[in-house]
């Protein structure tokens, strides 16, 4: 059991590492106390300390587990479900919440992100609205269950501008991220099927179809390009690595790195995830990257050959399953 001096310690060595003003800490903590800087000055020390409920909102404030504080049980870990708490009940509300997950994760400096998936990352069907749509389409009415997509066919007339919009938005927030990402070579197996599902079930009409198989085509030759240049956004250069797992099975784990805090990111019911910072939990899944890594190949520039066979294979997928949908 940890003791109170210890506790108070390991929360204030904590609690410094987030806080983002170091010279001016005092009024950062004043502030969101609601207090004196006087009375901070006080609080930081152990012989007086914070009071339980400040301590819980510096946590909240700073994002804070205190478990980790505190000692945990071996081999137990805090997972983080934001889908549990606050279900999605429109497309709208998924896409708040992923919006305000960049706003906050893009605050910090540094931030990098190392990305492993067996289906195309779910940010880079942003690139093309009517691939948005469509996925969008499904799991609405798959995973969320959204009354108002019930036993509707597809259109993309079920999108309005608003929804466009933040497609945009957040494209724009992680193209500015540095990643790292490990890709295998079914990355389109799940979308490929997906169309060729709704077409059969009479949902998705032959013209759509073959229009998001141009959206997933011209996404295919956006990554293509952005590999040449080694970066996903004009504001950011030599921000983006990928490479081909052809061994290790994966599903999807977004790593993100910066110079306030480490989080894991895993999709449990795709697209909605979980979180998990637990240090020890963080230190484990970069000795499993470093696996990854060694496993995989380096698609983008310099690989040449290689990268053509790789891109080439899935737009080979896209051509079989466009034969099968008939105009």
């Amino acid at each position: 059991m940890i003791k109170n001096n210890q506790f108070k310690v390991e929360f204030r060595e904590i609690l410094f590492t987030r806080i983002k003003l170091k010279k001016s800490w005092v009024n950062e903590l004043a502030s969101i106390l609601n207090c004196s800087t006087e009375s901070i000055y006080k609080k930081i020390k152990p012989d007086h300390f914070f009071s339980l409920d400040e301590i819980l909102t510096l946590s909240q404030h700073y994002n804070i587990s205190l478990d980790q504080v505190l000692g945990k049980k071996d081999n137990q870990f805090q997972f983080k479900i934001p889908n549990l708490i606050s279900p999605v009940s429109s497309i709208s509300d998924f896409l708040l919440l992923l919006n305000s997950t960049f706003e906050s994760i893009n605050q910090n400096s540094h931030v990098k992100a190392i990305y492993s998936t067996r289906e195309l990352p779910i940010f880079y069907y942003f690139l093309n609205k009517e691939l948005a749509s469509f996925k969008f389409y499904v799991f609405s009415k798959t995973i969320w269950s959204i009354g108002s997509f019930k036993n509707k066919p597809f259109s993309f007339e079920l999108f309005d501008q608003s929804i466009l919009s933040y497609f945009t938005q957040i494209w724009e927030k992680y193209s500015v991220i540095e990643s790292t990402e490990y890709w295998n070579t079914n990355i389109l197996d799940s979308t490929l099927q997906q169309i060729s599902f709704y077409y059969e079930s009479n949902e998705l009409n032959a013209p759509d179809a073959h229009l998001i198989l141009d959206g997933l085509e011209s996404t295919l030759e956006k990554i293509q390009l952005m590999l040449i240049s080694q970066s996903k956004s004009k504001l950011k250069t030599d921000n983006f690595k990928l490479f081909e797992n052809k061994i290790l099975h994966t599903s999807n784990h977004v790593l993100v790195k910066n110079d306030n805090f480490n989080a894991l990111y895993l999709t449990f019911d795709s697209p909605n995830f979980l979180i998990i910072e637990d240090e020890e939990f963080i230190r484990y899944t970069e000795n499993w990257f470093k696996i990854i890594h060694e496993n995989s190949y380096v698609l983008g520039s310099g690989s040449g050959h290689h990268s053509k066979i790789y891109f080439d294979n899935l737009k080979n997928r896209i051509h079989s399953i466009r034969k099968t949908i008939l105009l």
